[in-house]
């Protein structure tokens, strides 16, 4: 069945089932240190399962196996997400078994890694499974890269989708897409002030912002947060969650991939976070450069955008031999 979502602003009776953000970093386009645009993907309520989890107040997943078309005015074109058995953006159905000769990769992150607003296909998980499976260097081994990535999952809900749907794979390799939100993003302080704001803004602010690619109540939600906790308390809540994450891998391979400028805060953050671990390494040069055509309006990556995230992502993995292919 294929479901049909649109992004729209909505009275305040209906504001109440789209309540999905994600705040993201323009450090993925450009060396500029700067807070870039603030993201919002409205879903609706009937295409999710909502869970009653205590610690995470907010956590979701979508419905399996449905096609849902998502429908963005400043978009060209539309886009189709295909959601597998597993409740996972991806074309395929895995098996919990892993095959002979396979070499599985689990990629985890955001909505970079989710691939909001591109279908299915173009997503970075994606591309990169097709790459390796093209790739003669690669002797005939066989690849499976199993998209969890999830639209405004900070770090905690990503380490819990890891230990509810991506354990259960055995993967060789565990990839993370850190975008930037990361480093403070806690979704138990951010999401109710995005729903305050929601309903506060009037319908026409949040159309003009919308018609921009910029989600202001997600904008006024960040200041608000960062008023009342500083960048420290936000670092010290997200270093538990990484801490319950490596922990919870076991002894799994895992790489941390951000994209280059981290701020010299962020690059001691990571160092200092997996110094000493086993099998844990850190990429920051993924890179897109300042082209226009790498990102949509919103700042998300474009499907070219997701290619270049792919093509560096597989060459890295390459160089450092963390997958059974040859330079």
């Amino acid at each position: 069945m294929k479901k049909i979502i649109y992004i729209v602003v909505v009275s305040l009776e209906v504001v109440s089932i789209l309540f999905i953000s994600t705040v993201i970093y323009k450090r993925f386009f450009s060396k500029n240190k700067v807070l870039g645009t603030v993201s919002v993907a409205p879903i609706s309520k009937s295409d999710v399962v909502i869970y009653d989890l205590p610690e995470l107040k907010y956590y979701f997943e979508y419905k399996p196996n449905e096609n849902i078309e998502v429908n963005v005015p400043w978009l060209s074109n539309k886009v189709t997400y295909s959601i597998n058995k597993d409740t996972l953006n991806d074309r395929y159905n895995y098996s919990v078994e892993k095959p002979d000769n396979v070499f599985r990769i689990v990629a985890l992150g955001d909505s970079f890694t989710f691939g909001q607003l591109v279908n299915t296909a173009d997503s970075w998980p994606e591309r990169l499974e097709d790459m390796l499976n093209n790739d003669s260097s690669c002797n005939g081994k066989k690849f499976e890269v199993i998209n969890l990535g999830m639209p405004n999952f900070g770090v905690e809900y990503i380490a819990y989708r890891y230990k509810t749907r991506g354990q259960k794979y055995n993967p060789d390799l565990i990839v993370w897409l850190e975008s930037g939100p990361g480093y403070d993003r806690v979704n138990e302080l951010l999401m109710p002030l995005i729903d305050k704001y929601r309903r506060e803004l009037s319908e026409k602010e949040l159309q003009d912002a919308l018609a921009e690619g910029r989600y202001v109540d997600a904008e006024k939600a960040y200041k608000e947060m960062y008023k009342t906790h500083t960048k420290e308390e936000l670092l010290e809540m997200v270093k538990g969650s990484w801490k319950t994450f490596l922990a919870l891998r076991g002894d799994t391979m895992v790489s941390i991939v951000s994209f280059s400028g981290l701020s010299l805060d962020e690059k001691e953050f990571l160092t200092n976070l997996t110094d000493g671990l086993q099998n844990v390494s850190n990429y920051n040069e993924v890179l897109a450069g300042n082209s226009t055509k790498w990102q949509l309006k919103d700042g998300h990556p474009s499907p070219d955008g997701h290619k270049m995230i792919a093509t560096s992502i597989s060459t890295y993995l390459k160089n450092s031999q963390l997958i059974p292919c040859s330079q």
